[in-house]
């Protein structure tokens, strides 16, 4: 399964004509680690991400833009042979309207999925993605953004990073990922840079380790 998302992962890329170059690679962690990165293009920020490093990563996802129940169904037998936590974004939801494949009820149900899934998978020493601003810059589904805005990170990544410390023992690094676009003549080139790995001790630190996150990322994808 690996090499064959690193495949899907090089022709997303290829289908949008984009480059990458990876910076602070040493930086990613051997064991657990959350990657909290940029969220700036609905497809390739996990094709870069999947791509680009050497280690198997694992997505949380949103579907609330899925429209059908076949596609529904395929996509989330896709999520779950990638091992991807599925959640679904209550403003996804609300501008997907009616035609959204998924019902409100729903929501906290995946959410808590979304989550085990993810502690369970940093237990195992596995790297999990996390796109905290929740919708990126360009999207063909209804997006808040503009330009090139930032909105302000959710702290649900702190929080999956303490869970999983207790299980473990010891604190989850957790790495700011910049990614910053230029788009040419000739499509698109990626910059993914990875910071220094994060460590929150206590639930009194979210906010500080959020914040802090966000700022490197903020800077990293200028």
């Amino acid at each position: 399964m690996p090499q064959a998302l690193r495949l899907c992962a090089r022709s997303v890329l290829v289908a949008f004509r984009a480059r990458y170059a990876v910076e602070g690679r040493e930086r990613l962690p051997l064991g657990a680690a959350i990657i909290a990165a940029r969220h700036y293009h609905h497809a390739l920020d996990g094709a870069v991400l999947t791509a680009a490093l050497h280690r198997r990563v694992h997505i949380v996802v949103g579907l609330d833009w899925v429209h059908g129940a076949p596609l529904r169904a395929a996509m989330e037998v896709l999520c779950r042979a990638a091992q991807w936590p599925v959640v679904l974004r209550p403003q996804g939801m609300q501008s997907s309207g009616s035609a959204c494949a998924y019902d409100a009820s729903e929501r906290v149900r995946y959410l808590r999925h979304a989550r085990t899934q993810a502690i369970d998978l940093l237990v195992r020493h596995e790297l999990v993605a996390v796109f905290p601003e929740g919708f990126p810059n360009i999207d063909p589904s209804a997006t808040p953004k503009r330009g090139h805005d930032f909105l302000p990170f959710d702290r649900g990544f702190v929080s999956l990073a303490l869970a999983a410390g207790r299980h473990l023992g010891t604190p989850v690094p957790i790495v700011p990922a910049g990614l910053a676009y230029r788009s040419g003549p000739t499509g698109w080139d990626v910059a993914l840079r990875l910071g220094d790995p994060v460590f929150c001790l206590t639930r009194r630190d979210a906010a500080r380790t959020a914040a802090r996150v966000e700022a490197a990322v903020r800077v990293s994808s200028s």
